[in-house]
């Protein structure tokens, strides 16, 4: 499963900063702000899309868009572009020289340059010439014998030719000055003979260039105007904008519509009753919203464990707003499926899903991440939207708690609600199983905090197993503890609960135990006050010291079914 947020961030300065959050079905809306953002403050925006990977855990962002420079110009044009243009109000910009070191010159030019380094060329030869008798002569006086070409000798080592010696004279000292130029002659270019333009030279090109240029800037400026003007309306400069939205809203009352169709599918279920679960959709995606950026910062591995779990938790969200707006079940039913379509489950899926949370909440650990979304709701309807996850950290803690070694010493627990009949009897049978069910959701709760196991239900009360007496203790101190919060929350669906407790080593056969063990523990809880927690001695000598809990003794009772006084202790928190 893939849960997929759109983020809009802005450019400023140097760095791009977080500006605004969209869901999955708000990816339009994400797109609109950040273009409405980059018309009115002139500043890039981009919308990354984050997808978040509840199988593996793992995060991916991609860019779905970014003001690109062509847009942030039309933007930065865009006030200047709808006012009324005054004729020559544009104008070509200054000239700028090439940085080029080519020059060009015409063919007439080129030439006269490579006669003028023939030139060069010769009076450099003639000057060789010049000095080459003179040259010989110096070389005749240190002894070197030269002699003509026309009358060799056999003593010369070096024999002269007139001839010879000029046409090697001319043509040496033409290529030594072609050398010496080579980088003057290599920066010449040749340009096409050209007609005369008013004014000459190469200013009058670059201005007609200019011209152009210009000239074709304002006819497409022209044309972008008269299509702006078409598309947006002369008359309403905001048409455009008006239309997107009646697009998206248009898209928006489409989806639900599809959406509303599917929910009124659903069993029992109307069209008017799927429009209340729609209605009540918003919250719910704003309340998972949070649960998932607290668990992205959390860095809570997300197997197909972990996400059954906060499916639960999702599930017990949807449960607990539906109570606060007293809603019946078939709108529970059509809100629950919504709520699961926001964490990517298909309709259908998310209905079969529905129908087994009856099967799903007999189980303590499940039942445990459902009631934690039940009350992260209550919070967050409460406004403590902050805060509301806080739970989050124990819900995966607790849902990945591995079970306890089996020991032999096994602690029973006995709840019973006080008054149950009577609760009946004024209220009505529909009122009296509303506040059982609260009584189940909180007792499976503990459970699953504290590694508890349901037994079975008494009709009245739930018996359960620990392996340890210290958590047996803590669950029974946490169940009154939620008691209470719920008869605050709930003056009009009060109870009264009382809890005993007794460790031993019972008889277990099919799931469930028997003996003198669980006989006591039965006992002890009925000798509870309202509000109360007894336990036998065993259950204070396993605990001591484990807990921070404190064991007052209330004396030694007579209890049903055994023929000693039994010492029983009441439990409560030590203060600081």
């Amino acid at each position: 499963m893939q849960v997929v947020q759109y983020e809009v961030l802005t450019f400023e300065g140097s760095d791009w900063l977080f500006e605004s959050r969209f869901l999955r079905s708000e990816k339009e809306a994400a797109l609109k702000v950040a273009q409405e953002i980059e018309k009115a403050r002139r500043i890039k925006t981009k919308v990354v899309c984050s997808v978040y990977n509840t199988e593996s855990g793992a995060a991916q962002e991609g860019i779905i868009y970014i003001t690109s420079p062509a847009r942030l110009q039309e933007v930065l044009r865009q006030p200047a572009a709808r006012a009324p243009r005054r004729a020559g109000a544009r104008k070509p910009g200054p000239k700028r020289k090439s940085k080029s070191s080519v020059r060009l010159v015409s063919s007439e030019g080129l030439i006269v340059r490579y006669i003028a380094v023939i030139a060069l060329a010769l009076a450099v030869g003639i000057g060789a010439l010049s000095v080459t008798p003179d040259i010989l002569r110096w070389l005749v006086e240190i002894g070197v014998p030269i002699c003509s070409a026309t009358s060799p000798s056999p003593t010369c080592r070096i024999r002269v030719d007139p001839d010879i010696l000029l046409v090697s004279t001319l043509v040496g000292s033409l290529l030594l000055v072609v050398f010496l130029l080579r980088g003057y002659l290599t920066s010449l270019q040749k340009v096409p003979p050209r007609k005369k333009r008013a004014g000459g030279g190469a200013s009058a090109v670059n201005a007609a260039a200019a011209a152009h240029v210009h000239a074709v800037r304002q006819s497409l400026d022209k044309l972008a105007e008269t299509a702006l003007a078409e598309q947006e309306g002369r008359q309403d400069p905001h048409a455009h904008e008006a239309a997107d939205k009646a697009r998206e809203q248009q898209k928006r009352e489409d989806e639900k519509a599809m959406m509303v169709s599917s929910l009124a599918a659903l069993p029992g279920a109307t069209s008017a009753e799927a429009l209340v679960a729609e209605s009540l959709q918003p919250t719910v995606a704003r309340f998972l919203g949070g649960a998932v950026e607290t668990m992205m910062a959390l860095g809570i591995p997300m197997d197909n464990y972990n996400k059954f779990a906060l499916t639960l938790y999702a599930a017990g969200a949807s449960e607990a707003l539906c109570s606060a707006r007293h809603q019946n079940s078939t709108v529970r039913l059509a809100l629950g499926v919504l709520t699961q379509n926001i964490l990517g489950m298909p309709v259908e899926q998310g209905a079969r899903f529905q129908e087994k949370m009856t099967e799903y909440l007999s189980e303590p650990r499940y039942l445990g991440a459902t009631q934690c979304g039940r009350d992260a709701m209550d919070d967050f309807l409460r406004g403590d939207e902050a805060g509301a996850h806080a739970r989050l950290r124990d819900v995966f803690e607790n849902w990945n708690r591995k079970g306890e070694k089996p020991v032999q010493i096994v602690t029973i627990m006995f709840t019973d609600m006080v008054g149950s009949t009577d609760l009946t009897q004024q209220q009505g049978d529909s009122a009296a199983q509303e506040i059982v069910r609260y009584h189940n959701s909180i007792v499976r709760t503990s459970l699953a905090r504290f590694s508890g196991r349901e037994t079975k239900h008494t009709g009245d009360g739930i018996m359960a197993s620990f392996a340890s007496s210290a958590n047996a203790v803590e669950a029974a101190w946490d169940i009154q503890q939620h008691v209470g919060l719920h008869n605050m929350r709930n003056p009009k669906q009060t109870m009264a609960l009382r809890v005993g407790l007794n460790a031993g080593e019972p008889i277990a056969e099919d799931d469930d135990f028997f003996g003198a063990t669980v006989q006591l523990a039965a006992r002890i809880c009925a000798e509870t006050g309202p509000g109360q927690i007894l336990c036998s001695a065993v259950v204070r000598d396993l605990s001591a010291g484990k807990t921070g809990t404190v064991f007052m003794s209330i004396g030694e009772r007579s209890l049903k079914g055994f023929k000693a006084p039994v010492e029983l202790f009441e439990v409560s928190k030590a203060t600081l």
